[in-house]
């Protein structure tokens, strides 16, 4: 097999999981504003609503943004990593 073909492989493999993934969500009623097929457990974000209560096992982070401090959840959802804002 050529490294081109092992690349491809790759990237069809994570192109599968995100697509598992955004299916869910999408299924779930979240909207999902990018993705990313990088990294062993590929970065999906989505806008908070109300079926992120769903994942109980999030976990938090805080961060600051523009002088504000705000909350990431991050979830994962088959193999992906799902983050959001909470907003207030």
């Amino acid at each position: 097999m050529t490294r081109a073909n092992v690349q491809n492989e790759h990237i069809a493999g994570q192109l599968a999981k995100v697509n598992l993934a955004v299916n869910v969500l999408v299924k779930r009623g979240l909207t999902v504003t990018a993705i990313s097929i990088e990294g062993h457990s590929p970065p999906i974000e989505i806008i908070q609503g109300p079926a992120c209560r769903e994942f109980r096992q999030a976990v938090s982070k805080w961060i600051n943004k523009n002088g504000r401090r705000q909350t990431e959840r991050v979830a994962i959802v088959g193999e992906c990593q799902v983050r959001w804002i909470e907003r207030n």
